[in-house]
């Protein structure tokens, strides 16, 4: 099923910005595969404006808690008519009511590639026999060009740690 485009597997949570759907008859109508959820896609497309705006990722975080926006997983919980929060893990697992956006969440949202369309597995891109990255739906959320254009902008704010010229450690 993974190789298999347009595909979902179904059973956990689909990236955020989707959600499952039944297969089209055109594709075969069996199974599932993701589609946009139009909630989620008014997030985005407000994080992504802020963030062409000129505000920081930090700001946005803090913008989308004060207006009580559920986080990418507190919205798949109340989207199932389930409680928010849950365990944060770590040794003493406590418990949220709710999950809040942080900055590395948003950033790790806007730099996934599923927001354009493409079936990831472990962190990577599923590949055909090709080498082309398999789709997991018809209607991705950006364009290969707006995607581009945000990872521009993330890079371009961020700090490089990798070398240091301050030290010959």
């Amino acid at each position: 099923i993974r190789k298999m485009p347009l595909r979902w597997r179904g059973g956990g949570r689909p990236p955020y910005g989707y959600m499952p759907a039944p297969m089209p008859a055109e594709h075969g109508g069996i199974g599932w595969t993701l589609v946009p959820d139009p909630e989620a896609v008014k997030v985005i497309e407000r994080i992504v404006r802020e963030l062409l705006e000129g505000k920081t990722v930090s700001a946005i975080a803090v913008g989308l808690n004060a207006d009580q926006e559920p986080s990418p997983r507190d919205h798949w919980a109340v989207k199932n008519g389930r409680k928010t929060g849950g365990k944060t893990g770590g040794l003493k697992g406590n418990r949220k009511d709710a999950f809040n956006w942080n900055p590395a969440a948003i950033t790790r949202m806007l730099r996934n590639p599923s927001l354009i369309g493409w079936k990831m597995h472990s962190g990577k891109p599923v590949r055909d026999a090709e080498g082309n990255p398999v789709m997991q739906t018809e209607q991705p959320i950006m364009t290969r060009e707006e995607f581009d254009r945000i990872g521009a902008v993330l890079d371009s704010r961020s700090i490089n740690n990798a070398d240091r010229s301050d030290t010959d450690a």
